[in-house]
């Protein structure tokens, strides 16, 4: 049985990620299909640590698929599990409570419900399934599911002004780049101060410039919103951190299948094949 999630901030050591490749995958959400596309970007460029940024499960159908991949990852790599919100409705729900923590849309509620029966059926604690952290700290950068902001917080931060305020409590903490998921959207802002840099550099020499601030998101691989799935891989020096968002072109055809062929209403599986758009 793993340990229960740690809700400071876990720090590696600088031997554990300086000068390796990294890579950020971000709100699976039972989606097998895009996770193995992103699990075969992961082996072909020789990946040394991966970041789970949570949400692993809701909205797809794929379950023991998602969780058995993962399973099978971290035994070939190193690999850090930070919970998401998703993640903490699975951890209160077979603790005995009977909701989740605060209101949540019907669809979301009934495939959540959908999702838990599923671990339940395969006598599945998700809570106990892997090692759980509330955030991760590689020396300048930050990495949580939804914002610096701490554990139980899902605030999002879309808007330039909410990206600001989440920089201002990273450099307070000695941070110049936060990695974050939540909102399903690809995303990189750098703030030179509280101003708002026109076009980011892939590369951050964080020594060379105390005043910079990266705000990232690596986009989400189960249900991406805006543009099509992705992941990030990204390299620490002594002097700089370097960022590649890597797009992926899974074939959602059986996820789609799988989903139209559970029992969830078709209320729901409409609005989940919704956020899909022309791709379905």
């Amino acid at each position: 049985m793993h340990t229960p999630i740690r809700s400071q901030v876990s720090r590696l050591a600088p031997d554990t990620y300086l000068n390796k490749k990294i890579a950020v995958i971000s709100d699976l959400h039972s989606n097998f299909d895009s996770l193995s596309c992103a699990v075969e970007k992961i082996r072909q460029h020789d990946v040394d640590l991966v970041v789970i940024l949570g949400d692993l499960l809701s909205y797809g159908a794929q379950v023991d698929e998602v969780l058995a991949l993962l399973k099978t990852l971290a035994q070939q790599l190193p690999c850090w599990f930070v919970m998401g919100n998703h993640d903490e409705f699975y951890f209160d729900l077979q603790s005995g409570q009977s909701e989740t923590r605060y209101k949540i849309p019907d669809f979301i509620k009934e495939s959540v419900q959908w999702n838990l029966d599923k671990l339940n059926q395969s006598d599945v604690v998700l809570l106990n399934h892997f090692d759980w952290h509330s955030a991760i700290a590689l020396g300048p950068v930050l990495l949580s599911h939804a914002n610096p902001y701490g554990l139980g917080n899902w605030s999002y931060l879309n808007q330039p002004n909410e990206c600001l305020k989440a920089a201002r409590v990273l450099r307070e903490g000695d941070y110049q780049v936060g990695i974050f998921g939540h909102t399903h959207r690809k995303k990189v802002l750098c703030f030179i101060g509280d101003e708002l840099a026109d076009e980011p550099a892939d590369t951050l020499h964080y020594k060379q410039h105390p005043s910079h601030c990266y705000i990232v998101n690596p986009g989400s691989l189960g249900q991406p919103r805006g543009e099509g799935a992705s992941l990030l891989f990204f390299q620490i020096t002594e002097h700089s951190v370097a960022l590649e968002h890597i797009t992926i072109h899974p074939d959602l055809t059986r996820y789609f299948s799988q989903l139209v062929d559970s029992n969830l209403s078709d209320t729901t599986t409409e609005k989940l094949l919704s956020y899909f758009g022309d791709i379905k």
